[in-house]
């Protein structure tokens, strides 16, 4: 008896068409999730839910803005700071930190008649008179002499530089600095940010870094910025 094999060659071509393309299929599905996980290779774009919260950084001016080269500028430190380096240039800072302070020492004050009288050399007031930025009055006594002008005397070798708030009368420590640091200047670029231009002794070399402090009082940020080379600075 002969018996006909034509129907199972049949299935079985059926079977074989039928796992290829499930085969395919599960090809098709695999590159599908592997497109979704990985980031696209050729323009670097991170699935959006891959990125954490911790690199997400808040965005700031890295160089000195023109509103701070302008005040620095008016107030004499171009020429000041070009005859200790002829190549001197405001564009050479760079920021090297930032950081917030929220637990700054505060004390209560009381800005009278006879103190702004007596400190008013080193006193700025903001530009709506709520505000003193004090450069140092912590280590620098000015006193008139109707004959001979100001005389400074120095009351110790420590730097302070406060913020006199006159509505609350609250004084509160921006920064306080040792011997090997000074604030050879500084004032209000607007009600809400102040600039202040230091100096750096690092290797007892008589060479200075210059340094530039900005505050911004709403968000108690500091933004600290740095010459890439020292000077040979004198503020005699």
């Amino acid at each position: 008896m002969q018996i006909s094999t034509k129907g199972g060659h049949k299935h079985k071509q059926s079977t074989i068409q039928t796992m290829k393309q499930f085969s395919i299929l599960l090809v098709a599905v695999a590159c599908t999730i592997a497109g979704c996980q990985q980031p696209d290779e050729q323009t670097g774009i991170v699935p959006v839910n891959s990125v954490s919260d911790s690199t997400v950084l808040e965005i700031v001016d890295t160089l000195l803005t023109p509103a701070t080269i302008r005040y620095l500028d008016s107030a004499g430190w171009t020429a000041i700071l070009k005859r200790s380096q002829s190549t001197f240039e405001w564009s050479h800072f760079k920021m090297i930190n930032t950081w917030k302070e929220d637990s700054m020492i505060t004390s209560a004050f009381t800005a009278d008649a006879n103190f702004l009288k007596k400190e008013k050399r080193l006193l700025k007031f903001s530009p709506d008179q709520h505000f003193l930025l004090d450069l140092d009055n912590y280590a620098v006594a000015v006193q008139d002499n109707k004959n001979k002008g100001p005389r400074v005397s120095v009351r110790g070798p420590d730097t302070e530089v406060s913020l006199l708030d006159l509505q609350e009368k609250i004084k509160t420590r921006l920064l306080f600095m040792g011997p090997g640091a000074s604030v050879e200047d500084g004032g209000w670029i607007d009600n809400e940010n102040i600039v202040l231009l230091g100096m750096e002794e690092r290797n007892n070399d008589g060479m200075k870094v210059p340094v530039i402090w900005k505050y911004h009082l709403p968000t108690k940020s500091f933004y600290l910025f740095e010459y890439p080379e020292p000077i040979r600075y004198n503020n005699q």
